[in-house]
């Protein structure tokens, strides 16, 4: 969808500048007046590249097994440290 850049004046009188995406020129215009603008200037802007929202990076099974593994080693070190049924006293050799 083509953007068009547009100065207009707000309800209160202060200047209003911006970017707004639309089919066509008059489809820009209408939605500028929609907003309650009274339209000075609407003309197609010329972009560097269009705008599109970034998308989240797929899930691999890589990222699933490491942070399985994860768990496991902190489970592990929780377990150590809490020692539920006193059996590390047991393992150290006298």
């Amino acid at each position: 969808m083509p953007a068009y850049r547009f100065k207009a004046t707000g309800r209160d009188g202060s200047s209003k500048q911006g970017i707004i995406q639309a089919t066509s020129q008059a489809d820009a215009e209408d939605r500028v007046r929609g907003r309650g603008f009274t339209i000075i200037q609407v003309v197609e802007a010329k972009l560097k590249r269009p705008r599109e929202v970034a998308a989240a990076p797929p899930q691999t099974k890589r990222n699933l097994v490491l942070t399985l593994l994860l768990f496991l080693i902190l489970a592990g070190a929780v377990f150590v440290y809490l020692d539920p049924w006193n059996v590390i006293p047991d393992l150290v050799v006298k």
